[in-house]
């Protein structure tokens, strides 16, 4: 009897109800559904973007979220994003927050010039030039072939790089 209890209350609470969402995307609203969904953070990216990113709508469940799945998920799909955070403050919301990564410099590619993050993925690949691209630190070495999202050089190479790029900090010869 127990059992039975059990599985009608998850039915009714993870079944959807025949009502649209607020959103009017065609998505069903669920009982313990979600009402609102907030990302924080400073990106280049909107809300909508990193909501969708995460399979995340108006009207889910709340229990039917991964939090983790839709934080890997909003990673993999931005380079520039660093760390993501999915928390539910409240039964029916949701609070995404992200930083993004600090662009460390460019290298010369195959296709164009890597835009190399501080932790050594290339966010974006710009169109090919003879110079660099003005406002970024040109990290010379070899010319790569590698795509968006991979990591730029070995660790050994990008720890070097870290360190050359903190003792020109500390010196002041930034700039």
């Amino acid at each position: 009897v127990l059992l039975v209890i059990v599985a009608v209350a998850a039915f009714f609470l993870l079944v959807p109800r025949s009502t649209a969402n607020a959103a009017g995307d065609g998505q069903q609203t669920a009982i313990f559904g979600i009402r609102s969904i907030d990302v924080e953070g400073d990106t280049r990216y909107t809300d909508e973007e990193i909501i969708s990113a995460g399979g995340l709508y108006i009207g889910q469940s709340i229990f039917s979220v991964s939090k983790k799945q839709a934080a890997e998920s909003i990673l993999t799909s931005f380079p520039y994003i660093e760390t993501v955070s999915v928390e539910s403050p409240a039964f029916d919301q949701l609070l995404i927050t992200v930083t993004e990564v600090e662009v460390q410099g460019v290298m010369s590619g195959e296709n164009g010039w890597l835009v190399i993050g501080a932790n050594n993925k290339i966010l974006e690949i710009l169109p090919a030039a003879d110079t660099a691209p003005v406002g970024y630190l040109t990290i010379r070495g070899e010319t790569l072939n590698r795509m968006v999202g991979e990591a730029a050089m070995s660790d050994e190479v990008f720890q070097t790089v870290k360190e050359l790029l903190a003792g020109i900090g500390k010196s002041g010869l930034e700039g």
